[in-house]
């Protein structure tokens, strides 16, 4: 196991860790260099934002409903 800032190398092999509870980070952006994996990591922080946001808005009407 080696920190996620550690740069690979030719010949590396590479063993990746997953799990379906993980959500994407902000400060996963500082490690990805392509433009694929920063676009991935941008649309799904987009998503977790308007699945949060649409939570709360859902919370505060049932607010008003109620009083």
């Amino acid at each position: 196991m080696v920190p996620l800032s550690y740069e690979v190398k030719s010949g590396d092999q590479v063993e990746i860790l997953t799990s379906n509870k993980q959500n994407p980070k902000d400060d996963w952006m500082n490690f990805v260099i392509t433009a694929r994996a920063k676009s991935k990591i941008k649309n799904a922080l987009k998503d977790q934002r308007k699945k949060v946001a649409e939570q709360g808005r859902e919370l505060l009407e049932k607010k008003f409903i109620q009083g």
